[in-house]
C-alpha cells in the first residue's frame, strides 16, 4: 500500500476531489478541524479552484495530497506561509487528514515528512507548528515521532455541540536538523 501512494499536488481541474475530500475530512473527524462542513460545503467552485493554484502571493496556503495509483486523493495536509516579517520565519501545518479505510498504513507520516520537505524550500522559514486537540492521541504521537516538541495547552479552544476540547501546540525548529 505504501509504495503505491504518491504525495503531491492536485491539478485545478481536480478542485472537485478537493472539495470533496475536504468535506468528508469536516464530517468524520471535525473536532481536526477549525473549518466547518456546514459553512464550506456552501462555497463556491471559485474558492475550491483558488485553493489549488500555485501562486503563495495570492494565498498563503500550498496543500499536498496523498493520491492512489488512480489518482485519487485519500489524505492531504496542508501550509499557511506567514505574509507578515516580523513571523516570516513561522510555518505551520494545518488540515492534516487521511480517509479512514486508508489509515495504519504510514500515509500521515508520508504526508508530513513532505510538507516538512516542501517548507525547507522557502529559506525564511526556521520554525514549524501544528496542533491537535488533546484527544487526538494518534496524531499527538506521530507529531512527537517527527521530532516536534509540546509547547503548551490552550485550554477549551475547541467548542463542538456544546462540549469543549483542549488545543495541544506543537513546534520544530529546521535549524536543528
Amino acid at each position: 500500500m505504501k509504495d503505491s501512494i504518491q504525495i503531491g499536488k492536485l491539478a485545478v481541474e481536480q478542485w472537485q476531489d478537493y472539495r470533496k475530500l475536504r468535506l468528508k475530512a469536516l464530517q468524520t473527524d471535525p473536532l481536526a478541524f477549525f473549518g466547518s462542513y456546514e459553512i464550506e460545503k456552501a462555497k463556491p467552485a471559485k474558492f475550491w479552484q483558488k485553493g489549488l493554484g500555485d501562486s503563495l502571493k495570492e494565498k498563503p496556503i500550498v496543500w499536498l495530497f496523498a493520491k492512489s495509483a488512480s489518482g485519487k486523493p485519500m489524505g492531504m495536509i496542508g501550509v499557511l506561509f506567514s505574509q507578515r516579517p516580523k513571523t516570516k520565519h513561522v510555518a505551520h501545518i494545518i488540515s492534516l487528514y487521511v480517509k479512514e479505510n486508508y489509515r495504519g498504513n504510514g500515509i500521515g507520516k508520508k504526508l508530513i515528512e513532505a510538507i516538512l520537505e516542501k517548507i525547507k524550500t522557502h529559506r525564511d522559514v526556521r520554525k514549524v507548528k501544528v496542533t491537535a486537540i488533546s484527544s487526538q492521541e494518534t496524531a499527538i504521537g506521530l507529531y512527537k515521532s517527527l521530532g516536534f516538541k509540546k509547547v503548551g495547552k490552550l485550554n477549551k479552544e475547541l467548542r463542538l455541540e456544546g462540549k469543549f476540547y483542549d488545543e495541544i501546540y506543537f513546534e520544530k525548529f529546521l535549524d536543528a536538523e
